[in-house]
């Protein structure tokens, strides 16, 4: 069933306890291997944005002020394919961070962020895979409509044996209509269903810095729980 979900991105974030330098000009080289195609700054609010397309995958490298976290983000904006697909492209997407990772400082928190879709055939049928993911719940359509639920079910890490990752997933079912629009007139209409879990896989707020392999073996612990719980749901 693992394979059956379709991964929308991969997103790493890295929190840091100091400001960073958004103004660095070689950084993005350094993570993916090239050159950025397209660069954005706001250096009054400390912003940087580099964008490029590196081996199949667009690839963007965000430095931002997030409220008051100073954060890096690194995301895949090309849908990676299957579940499958994610679990080989995650770790080898982790990987080119390593080398810019293994140079910076004051790194407290890392995340892992992915929007997940599964194929239905109809509302009805959506709502039967989603009560497959969280046993715990009645989920009989159309007795429940416009279904949305969060929750954080932490795991241990192996990593810190005295640290919990939180494992936040909101489930819902959606549908999408896909339309063409031809000299004016709307034609083709298709409505498409999914069930969907958006996953925030993070290890907790602290004050106490990740040494460089910490965190890369951190980030393998968050790729593996996105696949344990898209693979067997929550249970509470």
């Amino acid at each position: 069933m693992t394979s059956a979900w379709l991964p929308d991105h991969v997103r790493f974030t890295f929190f840091f306890d100091r400001p960073v330098n958004a103004e660095a000009v070689d950084w993005f080289k350094k993570v993916v291997g090239v050159d950025p195609e397209t660069s954005t700054s706001r250096p009054s609010v400390g912003e940087r944005l580099d964008t490029a397309v590196a081996g199949g995958l667009k690839v963007s490298l965000q430095i931002a002020l997030n409220v008051a976290h100073w954060i890096v983000q690194a995301a895949s904006g090309t849908p990676v394919g299957d579940l499958d697909a994610f679990a080989a492209i995650a770790p080898a997407f982790a990987d080119k961070l390593r080398a810019w990772s293994d140079v910076v400082t004051g790194i407290n928190r890392v995340a892992l962020g992915a929007n997940l879709y599964l194929p239905a055939e109809s509302a009805e049928a959506g709502y039967a895979k989603l009560q497959e993911f969280l046993p715990k719940l009645n989920l009989e359509y159309p007795k429940i409509r416009d279904f949305d639920l969060a929750v954080n079910i932490p795991a241990k890490s192996a990593v810190r044996p005295d640290m919990e990752l939180n494992a936040l997933t909101r489930w819902s079912c959606v549908q999408f209509y896909m339309m063409a629009q031809v000299g004016g007139t709307v034609q083709n209409a298709a409505l498409s269903h999914y069930c969907k879990v958006d996953m925030d896989i993070s290890s907790p707020v602290s004050s106490d810095l990740l040494s460089s392999s910490e965190r890369m073996a951190i980030i393998g612990e968050l790729i593996a729980l996105v696949n344990e719980r898209a693979a067997k749901g929550v249970k509470w």
